[in-house]
């Protein structure tokens, strides 16, 4: 006996991976399915609204990670991803709170500071987003810190060399959320 996936662990992973390849409506058809069957399960609605907010279906995204939050407060992932919904469609200020929340709850790492960052740049507070990235330097002498998250972050600063340097260096250590790059909403900015 090697190690089995439950039906609902599959229907999670193979969601996001369909979201990764930009095949949201089969993404979102799985996700879906999966949060009739387990609508309590705080990972299958986080699977639902990371895809609609990929599909940059953000007002679905930020809709949905609001049942989640209201169902379990705590869970950091969900206000981070409402967090990055309502960035995009142009609510900064409550984006940050959110995302500030998030940071709490995660611990206030370098994944959720980086989002902080990026949010803060996105929102034209670039003083603030140098900040936390100084910030997470600072953890990265004792913790990890993806390059990818960095390259987010730098984007949004308008800097696209740092970001393609950092994307550089996510590649050679194959960061894993290098799969999320061809459909992450807050490297639009220099994709071309």
């Amino acid at each position: 006996g090697g190690y089995r996936l439950s039906a609902l662990d599959f229907a999670t992973r193979l969601s996001f991976f369909l979201g990764m390849e930009g095949r949201f409506e089969e993404a979102l058809s799985i996700a879906r399915r999966a949060l009739e069957i387990a609508p309590l399960t705080p990972l299958v609605r986080h699977t639902l609204n990371w895809n609609l907010y990929h599909a940059r279906r953000f007002d679905e995204a930020a809709a949905s990670a609001r049942v989640l939050i209201s169902t379990e407060p705590d869970y950091g992932l969900g206000h981070l991803l409402l967090s990055l919904a309502l960035s995009q469609t142009g609510r900064h200020r409550e984006a940050i709170e959110t995302c500030e929340r998030a940071a709490e709850l995660l611990g206030r790492s370098p994944y959720p500071l980086c989002f902080l960052a990026a949010l803060n740049a996105h929102a034209g507070r670039d003083r603030e987003a140098r900040a936390l990235l100084a910030e997470v330097e600072r953890l990265g002498e004792a913790r990890y810190v993806s390059p990818y998250m960095l390259a987010l972050a730098h984007c949004q600063l308008g800097d696209a060399e740092r970001a393609l340097q950092e994307l550089g260096n996510a590649v050679e250590i194959v960061d894993a959320r290098l799969a999320w790059l061809g459909v992450d909403p807050l490297f639009d900015p220099i994709r071309n």
